[in-house]
């Protein structure tokens, strides 16, 4: 003996339970939906994931091992310098050549604008602090202070020569006629108007 269902009115009833019985649910035991930072970042597409020429940059590495300043004070030296950013000479030099008023770039050439310095650093990232002179006692220092005079040089280095005497004035005041009178010479009279054109020398 079979019996006759209505499917319509079956299917309403089991869908109105359905729905009842999911809102009748406590609250914790629904599931949360998070979205964390990892999940918002963008994935590489096929192609990033294939071509060997994508650049994936490190972070930027510090010089200083502490994370610390370095250290400048006035009159240090392009190599000093150098030293106590702890990086190469090619790069101060490098630097320097975008700093204004830094135009010599030897290594033992001494940098006296603080301002100058810190331009310098802040070009290679570099944090500096600025610190008094430090008490050095290198021979290289003392050749470049040279406050004692120098001794006479030995008599038999010594070689005569005559003295250089210029003689100044303004145009047309008679220099050229003094040097004649010296020389024994008539240049003058050969100028344009009796004004020298030319400077004359002579031992």
């Amino acid at each position: 003996m079979f019996r006759i269902i209505n499917l319509s009115r079956l299917a309403n009833t089991l869908h109105s339970s359905r729905a009842v019985t999911h809102w009748n649910q406590p609250t914790d035991s629904l599931r949360g939906f998070h979205v964390n930072a990892a999940r918002l970042k963008r994935r590489k597409t096929a192609e990033e994931k294939k071509s060997p020429r994508i650049i994936e940059y490190s972070p930027k590495k510090t010089q200083k091992t502490d994370g610390g300043a370095s250290d400048i004070w006035r009159h240090m030296s392009v190599a000093q310098l150098a030293k106590e950013l702890e990086r190469p000479l090619d790069d101060i030099q490098e630097a320097m050549l975008y700093v204004k008023g830094a135009d010599n770039i030897e290594p033992a050439f001494k940098l006296a604008d603080l301002k100058i310095i810190q331009e310098i650093a802040k070009k290679l990232g570099a944090k500096t602090r600025v610190v008094a002179t430090p008490e050095t006692s290198s021979e290289d220092d003392q050749k470049d202070r040279d406050v004692a005079p120098r001794p006479p040089a030995p008599a038999n280095l010594l070689q005569p020569r005559p003295p250089v005497v210029t003689v100044m004035g303004h145009v047309d005041h008679g220099k050229t006629t003094l040097l004649d009178s010296l020389r024994g010479a008539d240049v003058a009279a050969g100028e344009a108007g009796g004004i020298t054109q030319h400077i004359g020398a002579f031992t």
